[in-house]
This record gives C-alpha cells, sequence and structure tokens, in this order.
C-alpha cells in the first residue's frame, strides 16, 4: 500500500530535476557543463531527463567538460554517485541510470 493513499498524485517536472542536476554539477569544481556548449546545443540538451512518473524513475544523460590532469573515470563515478544519490534522497524517485559524456577537457 502507498504511503499517501487517497491524497492525491504528485509529480515532479523535467525542470525540476534539471535544476537539481545543474546544482550537483555546480558544486563539483573539476567536471562541469560548457555554458557555450549549452548555447550551441539549444540548452538543456546537454542534460537528458526521462521521467517515468508510473514508475516513479529517472534517467539522465550528461554532456560535460572535465579539467585537465584529472582522473576522469573517477570524477564521472564521483559525479553519477552524487547525482543519484541526491536526487533519490529529494525526490524518493528512483534513479535507474546516470549516463556521462565527456565532450571536452580544459586546461
Amino acid at each position: 500500500m502507498e504511503k499517501y493513499a487517497g491524497l492525491g498524485q504528485v509529480t515532479i517536472s523535467k525542470n525540476v530535476f534539471y535544476k537539481m542536476i545543474n546544482q550537483i554539477i555546480d558544486d563539483n569544481k573539476d567536471l562541469f557543463i560548457d555554458k557555450t556548449y549549452l548555447r550551441q546545443k539549444n540548452d538543456k540538451k546537454a542534460v537528458l531527463i526521462h521521467v517515468d512518473e508510473r514508475k516513479k524513475k529517472v534517467s539522465i544523460a550528461l554532456d560535460i567538460n572535465a579539467s585537465y590532469a584529472k582522473n576522469i573515470n573517477e570524477l564521472a563515478t564521483t559525479l553519477q554517485t552524487d547525482i543519484k544519490n541526491e536526487l533519490e534522497h529529494i525526490t524518493e524517485y528512483n534513479v535507474s541510470n546516470v549516463d556521462i559524456n565527456v565532450v571536452k577537457i580544459t586546461t
């Protein structure tokens, strides 16, 4: 039985997930979304989000930049974990995957 049965439906828009993901990325100093790249990719294309309201599940794909001379796999894995944990804690949605595509290295 659902926790809040009979009170009505609660949904979370993609825009809310987008803002939360951007906040998590902004807190990271070595991985980031290039604002120029965002403008070239029509803004939110660098962060793709699929929300399944029925199953309370979300999947995410990110195009990001990484700082040079850092371990990219370690940074990306940490970011994946941070996004998954934070979104699941705040929204109670299951994060099924966080795909990260490093598109550029910056110095």
